[in-house]
């Protein structure tokens, strides 16, 4: 296994945590990557990947279509961040 994705990044922290219990060097002898960019996953010690959503346009199209009754299909930009190597 050469990466871990998780669906979330506090899951790829406790991920991070685990493998490390067992000698598992994080961005040495596998990466990891969650989801959501959130602030604890930017400042871990160790180098985890995520992708960031746009949360404000996500809200903004469900609205939208929750209020126009028809059904709905759009593509929304994310960013991605990678850390480590």
């Amino acid at each position: 296994v050469q990466a871990i994705l998780y669906a979330s990044d506090p899951y790829a922290i406790g991920g991070a945590t685990y493998l490390i219990e067992r000698g598992i060097r994080i961005g040495a002898d596998i990466a990891l990557a969650g989801f959501n960019n959130e602030f604890a996953v930017s400042t871990y010690p160790f180098p985890i990947s995520s992708a960031a959503q746009n949360t404000k346009e996500i809200c903004r199209h469900i609205v939208s279509g929750f209020f126009s009754g028809k059904p709905l299909s759009v593509k929304v930009a994310s960013r991605v961040f990678l850390r480590g190597r």
